[in-house]
């Protein structure tokens, strides 16, 4: 079905399977994906969020791009660079307390307003503190 369509839109591309293509045929696919657009074609995809998941309107380029590196599309959409999108997600989209326990770990409460939070709203509060160790800083 898929080289129907390629054939009628007069594109003699082959389909890639892989994973990984390397740039000659990223370029092929991305003709393809551009052409698909211009007929009115959309791509949507999930993006991981606190609720599940965000609906990100893809182009052909983010297309091409996502299968090597996908975080980096995630952290895209979100408008933050991919080291702060990775300790959002693996702060489990929320903001610990930036203090240390009496035993010298750290302390893992959650800050006021912190918990389940969009990764900009992460990068804004990390650095807080938690309600108890929040106490006499104001």
């Amino acid at each position: 079905m898929l080289q129907a369509l390629r054939t009628q839109l007069g594109l003699r591309i082959p389909l890639h399977s892989g994973v990984r293509a390397n740039l000659g045929k990223n370029m092929e696919n991305l003709e393809f994906l551009r052409k698909l657009q211009e007929l009115g074609v959309s791509f949507c995809m999930s993006i991981p969020s606190p609720a599940g998941g965000e609906t990100h309107m893809a182009t052909p380029e983010e297309l091409v791009k996502f299968p090597d590196d996908p975080i980096a599309l995630y952290a895209s959409h979100y408008g933050v660079f991919k080291s702060q999108y990775l300790s959002w997600a693996n702060e489990e989209f929320s903001v610990r307390c930036s203090a240390k326990t009496r035993k010298g770990k750290r302390c893992k409460a959650i800050v006021k307003g912190g918990y389940n939070v969009e990764p900009s709203r992460w990068v804004k509060l990390t650095g807080e503190y938690c309600v108890i160790h929040s106490e006499g800083l104001e």
